[in-house]
């Protein structure tokens, strides 16, 4: 009896430290993601009208204090940081000015962030004042705006032509027309506003108009460049080929760090980034290297052949890597050395008949002298 309640004892012990680890874990804070400056990029302003920008952190624990990274500030003047992260003033002189800033959250953590240009132009003289957008990422949310300085705001905007620029040697690059709707995205030309969901990678060339409120209105263009990038780096994984046999079928592919759902282009590099007909002289005679990244062929002569590959992932990436490839002649069996050989057994056997000729001999000789006495 006395076992029976130490055991059931034991047991609701057990059971309350149990119950009593579950709440600390239900309770016990998540891990905080790490602070974060989010912008990039400045927008432009122009002398004696209001400039007024806030550079935006994540993550860590609000609220932010904000603050100017001596001795590299040089902000233009008339134009102030405040603590919550905010430039504002009216800038006095044209001019370009950089400098830093850093952000620390709640918990004492800070991080300081690249170096910032901000461009002020002379009152009056209408411009584009962005010149690269906010970068994004494919299939995530994203929006950004243009921004102008100078004449009369308010603005209003349009699209005049999208230009994906090339993404490697060879590569013409496609003129999109004036719709972002092939990346996925919208543009509203009354606040300059893209929005969407970024489908295409690349890096895209947008040439845009601005109007002000002047009567007639100021027109200006220029030109912003909008990249859009995949979640993971592009590299190569195979590092070296297995060898070749001279006259033997050889298969092989290059394999690479794009998900299952991506494809991966592969081409030898050409140095002149011309189409020629010897574009594969530095692969072994006899191989090919294939868009898919495989290589097959029977090679024709033998050696070491080195070659440079170019890798481009449909969702974004973009590598070169080395590459060798040894062949090696066919597998020759040398004949021995010297003449005839005897056949195993060989000398044992001739000793055995030397011995038996030998008996025989003695036993001729010996029967000679019993007959002649």
């Amino acid at each position: 009896m006395t076992n029976v309640i130490r055991s059931r004892v034991a047991q609701l012990a057990q059971g309350s430290l149990l119950a009593a680890v579950g709440v600390l874990l239900l309770f016990a804070p998540a891990a905080l993601a790490l602070l974060t400056i989010e912008t990039v990029n400045l927008p432009a302003g122009s002398t004696g009208q209001l400039y007024n920008f806030a550079i935006g952190a994540v993550d860590g624990v609000p609220p932010y204090q904000w603050a100017l990274v001596t001795p590299a500030a040089t902000l233009p003047e008339g134009i102030s940081l405040i603590s919550n992260g905010t430039l504002t003033g009216e800038p006095e002189y044209e001019g370009t000015s950089n400098f830093k800033v850093s952000v620390t959250d709640s918990n004492g953590t800070t991080v300081v962030s690249p170096i910032y240009t901000l461009t002020v132009f002379a009152a009056g003289a209408l411009a584009v004042a962005s010149t690269q957008l906010e970068p994004a990422i494919i299939n995530k949310s994203y929006n950004d705006t243009l921004h102008a300085a100078g004449g009369a705001p308010p603005y209003s905007w349009s699209l005049i032509d999208i230009v994906r620029e090339p993404e490697y040697p060879g590569d013409p690059g496609s003129d999109l027309g004036s719709s972002l709707l092939a990346l996925g995205l919208s543009f509203n030309p009354a606040q300059g506003r893209l929005e969407g969901v970024p489908s295409e990678v690349g890096v895209f060339a947008l040439t845009v108009q601005v109007w002000d409120d002047e009567e007639p209105p100021a027109a200006a263009q220029g030109l912003a460049l909008l990249t859009v990038s995949s979640t993971t780096s592009f590299s190569f994984e195979t590092e070296q080929l297995p060898p070749a046999t001279l006259n033997e079928f050889y298969s092989t592919t290059i394999e690479t760090n794009a998900p299952a759902n991506d494809s991966v282009t592969c081409q030898l590099f050409n140095p002149m980034q011309l189409a020629t007909e010897t574009v594969n002289e530095s692969m072994p005679p006899g191989l090919l290297l294939y868009s898919n990244c495989e290589i097959q062929g029977t090679p024709l002569v033998a050696g070491s052949y080195s070659f440079l590959v170019e890798g481009a992932a449909a969702q974004g990436g973009f590598g070169e890597q080395s590459f060798s490839i040894q062949v090696n002649g066919p597998t020759v069996v040398k004949p021995s050395a010297g003449g005839c050989q005897s056949a195993p057994g060989g000398p044992a056997l001739a000793g055995l008949l030397l011995l038996a000729l030998t008996q025989i001999r003695r036993r001729i000789w010996r029967g000679r002298r019993i007959a002649f006495g």
